[in-house]
């Protein structure tokens, strides 16, 4: 038994009492106006600091245990009582402040009207919740089919090589394998050449990994299934993350750390390599050993689940002409409208979704099938990505 289990049921009863007092808190103030601006400010700060509790508890279990079904269902429940409160909280102050306060002779808004404003704003504060539990019950598994068609200058054949990209499975956030089961049957229903998976296996415990060895060893394509390494696998000892090479080699995927491997598809030659997890806190890559001994003259894929370095250490310093990427989840909460977006990754991160192009190299960064911290999706689905690589026409 490690620590965070044993402190489990004390943290179980602390989120319950706090959100109990909370609830009472809303029922017995909720009525009495002279109170209300307390009740805006503590639903704030409480549901805030309940946040930052919850994730920080969690992150920490994820580093010693598997979080178990109950503690996942816990986690959930929790997020959807606080964190719509967080969008609530303005809602409530603009018809509180605005609407029943403000009646100068210049301001002054009828009585009627005033009533029925005042009922839009409360209905309104019931959609944070809908959103929340939604993201939960449905974005999470509602699964984008996403297809890409890139007109290639080295890829010779006249027969399209069709591959599919996932990334970032992050097995551990779900309790069982049957959503990669499910991912596995639509991706064989799209009959691809090869198969990527752009990193991210786990989260941050080896053990996580035996949730979806058998469903991984079903991965099948007639020219491979090829993977490379993310940030996450290394989130762990390095005994353990060379336990996890091996236990992933071992289904029959071609794990890639730092190598490169030559095919042929279609009569066509073309070059697949990846490089280790590289990021802003760590480097584990090696590019001279995973670029040294290609052809620049043959079409070349790079595994790199870091997008972030594509522009500083791949454009133009490699032979790369599509880099396959993870890792940002898509920003996991956000808007995506396909012509704009805007997520949680963009106040971290520079943006970078879909498919880039720059001096004659592109990159792809899949939104990935899991998820991370928090457990849940707002306006970002989970993607399967379909590539169809033809050659040029001016080819001859």
């Amino acid at each position: 038994m490690t620590e965070f289990q044993k402190y489990s049921p004390t943290f179980l009863y602390a989120v319950l009492i706090i959100s109990l007092l909370d609830f009472i808190f809303l029922i017995y103030f909720g009525k009495r106006n002279k109170y209300r601006s307390v009740l805006f400010i503590s639903h704030l700060v409480l549901s805030i600091l309940m946040i930052s509790f919850l994730l920080n508890y969690f992150s920490s279990l994820y580093k010693h245990e598997i979080i178990t079904s109950t503690e996942q269902i816990l986690f959930r429940i929790s997020l959807i009582w606080y964190l719509p409160k967080i969008f609530i909280t303005p809602v409530y102050v603009i018809n509180f402040y605005f609407l029943k306060y403000r009646e100068t002779e210049a301001e002054l808004i009828s009585l009627s009207r005033r009533d029925y404003l005042s009922k839009i704003f409360k209905f309104s504060a019931i959609i944070p919740y809908f959103i929340v539990a939604d993201g939960f019950v449905r974005t999470n598994y509602n699964v984008e089919l996403k297809r890409i068609k890139i007109k290639a200058k080295k890829y010779t054949s006249t027969e399209p090589l069709k591959i599919v990209q996932i990334s970032d499975l992050h097995t551990g956030t779900f309790p069982d394998d049957k959503f990669l089961h499910a991912a596995r049957i639509v991706i064989e229903s799209m009959k691809p050449d090869l198969i990527v998976i752009t990193g991210d296996f786990i989260n941050s415990e080896l053990k996580e990994i035996d949730l979806i060895v058998n469903e991984l060893s079903l991965f099948n394509a007639p020219f491979g299934v090829f993977a490379c390494l993310g940030n996450h696998e290394h989130y762990i000892k390095t005994d353990d993350t060379t336990q996890i090479i091996k236990i992933i080699r071992d289904t029959g995927i071609e794990l890639l750390v730092n190598e490169n491997r030559t095919i042929e598809i279609h009569n066509s030659k073309i070059q697949i390599c990846a490089i280790d997890s590289i990021t802003r806190k760590h480097n584990f890559a090696n590019f001279a050993n995973t670029f040294n001994s290609l052809d620049p003259s043959l079409y070349t894929i790079l595994l790199a689940h870091y997008p972030y370095i594509w522009e500083e250490l791949i454009v133009e310093k490699t032979c790369a002409d599509l880099t396959l990427s993870g890792h940002t989840h898509g920003g996991q909460i956000g808007i995506d409208l396909g012509f704009f977006a805007f997520t949680v990754e963009n106040l971290i991160n520079k943006p970078m979704r879909g498919l880039i192009t720059k001096k004659d190299q592109m990159i792809y960064i899949n939104r990935g099938l899991g998820v991370f911290m928090p457990p849940l999706r707002i306006g970002i689905r989970p993607e399967i990505t379909l590539f169809e690589i033809e050659r040029e026409d001016n080819i001859i």
